[in-house]
């Protein structure tokens, strides 16, 4: 379970590929009533014959083939969402919105460069749309976004400020913009001018980040954990009762391996908060770290619960109820893992979580004495090329099993040379001390004081630990 799964530390633009699909079928012509109908029907052809009409007889509207793409993707049918994109390109050409949505479902798979020729393409298409106000200024927004997502994904902060800067101009009171406004500037060392974006964010939004969090997550990012925990003290102190801020500093102190006081912040963010996820992920994840497998159950259900299409809250169940081979109920805990991790990998297999889903996946596999599968998963985990701390270990305790034991070896130093904490890195020591391997990695680390980590035990109820945060 890496830290990713847990906490965004930036506000980054997320694909609006769905809402943006069903945009034109919100209105309510009897044309589009019909296009409904028929398409329930699975009378595609005749739906999308109701569409043509509809938008002859209001121009307005998005190109019929993209209309027809948001009725594919409010059923969750990929295949048709991209022949009526493609469809639209061909047959649209001087219409931007296939391309604009095309670009945000590749920037949502991570094909960037793809990503960055589709909004490319459909910026200079703006230049000279005639379809109204009502379909361009959105339009306009969406491209200027995702163009300044690829700068940003390529790390070309320059570029990804201009585009910015152009959004900015269009809507001035949006506190993302000049979040990401800010991100950019300290990625080019510049501090006080990211800090003062900052501040005009909060001033237009006062649920935004207070900026003193939001530094201490730069300078914890650029690697500068001295100047990192002075941003952080400062928030906590300006902002103490704030449920974001609290947050904020918990999933920092999660990152830098302080778990006791991850779980602190965690605690009193849900005390402020007690429907935030983010404050749920980061207690289930101190849980999970310390092995209290029961309480990181607590956790994560209710988040997935509250938002069941929350990869984190689903994945970090799963690794929670597969840990439980004590709890007299594990038969019925395992086979719950095994209906999480199956469907995670099917949801999300195309999204930047996949790896993380076959990882899981993997190891649930194995807990459920299915060796060869679970091989064959964690294969697939690492074959994306980001393979996570916690896949390695899984890979080395099946390597183990089948005597390839320097194969093992090599994965636990690997992981244990890491500097970011994950859930399985004492268990990754002893497994390597095992194996004989014991002082071959100079990063792996003593576990801290703070880490609290039992045996197998469930610790103390919830509801004792942390009243209020139900």
């Amino acid at each position: 379970m890496t830290l990713g799964l847990v906490f965004a530390a930036l506000p980054i633009a997320e694909p609006l590929a769905r809402q943006a699909l069903a945009q034109g079928a919100e209105q309510q012509s009897p044309e589009l009533r019909d296009a409904e109908k028929r398409f329930r029907n699975q009378d595609f052809e005749g739906a999308y014959r109701a569409l043509v009409e509809a938008r002859r007889l209001d121009p307005t509207l998005p190109p019929a083939q993209v209309m027809m793409a948001g009725m594919f993707s409010q059923i969750n049918a990929p295949g048709g969402v991209r022949l009526y994109l493609e469809r639209a390109a061909k047959e649209e050409p001087n219409d931007p919105e296939a391309f604009v949505i095309m670009g945000e479902i590749a920037i949502s798979e991570r094909r960037v460069t793809e990503a960055g020729m589709l909004y490319n393409h459909a910026h200079s298409l703006l230049r000279n749309f005639k379809g109204g106000a009502k379909r361009k200024d959105p339009l306009e927004r969406r491209t200027l976004a995702g163009l300044a997502t690829y700068h940003e994904a390529r790390e070309e902060w320059a570029s990804a400020e201009k585009y910015l800067l152009e959004w900015e101009k269009l809507e001035p009171k949006e506190a993302i913009v000049k979040q990401r406004l800010a991100n950019a500037l300290f990625r080019q060392e510049k501090a006080k001018e990211a800090y003062d974006k900052l501040k005009q964010a909060k001033e237009v939004d006062p649920r935004a980040l207070t900026p003193e969090a939001q530094m201490a997550l730069f300078y914890q990012q650029k690697g500068d954990s001295k100047k990192a925990a002075e941003w952080m003290q400062s928030a906590l102190g300006q902002a103490k009762d704030d449920a974001n801020t609290l947050v904020v500093a918990a999933s920092w102190a999660l990152e830098t391996d302080r778990l006791d006081e991850a779980r602190k912040w965690a605690s009193d963010a849900l005390k402020l908060d007690k429907t935030s996820i983010p404050a749920m992920l980061i207690r289930g994840t101190v849980a999970l770290f310390q092995k209290q497998y029961e309480d990181a159950e607590f956790y994560f259900e209710t988040a997935f619960m509250q938002s069941p299409g929350n990869f984190a809250a689903s994945n970090n169940l799963a690794l929670a109820l597969i840990e439980q081979e004590k709890h007299e109920q594990y038969a019925r805990k395992r086979q719950k893992a095994l209906e999480l991790a199956e469907n995670n990998v099917r949801q999300f297999q195309r999204s930047i979580w996949a790896s993380e889903a076959w990882s899981t996946y993997g190891w649930i596999l194995y807990k459920n004495n299915r060796p060869q599968q679970a091989l064959q998963a964690l294969q697939q985990a690492a074959a994306s090329g980001i393979v996570s701390e916690d896949t390695r270990y899984y890979l080395a305790v099946l390597l183990v099993e089948q005597d390839r034991r320097e194969e093992a070896r090599r994965l636990l130093r690997e992981a244990l040379e890491s500097k970011r904490p994950f859930s399985k890195r004492d268990d990754a020591k002893l497994l390597l001390e095992r194996l004989g391997g014991a002082g071959a990695t100079e990063g792996s680390r003593e576990s801290s004081g703070g880490t609290g980590t039992s045996g197998s035990g469930g610790g103390t109820k919830p509801a004792e630990k942390d009243k209020g945060s139900k």
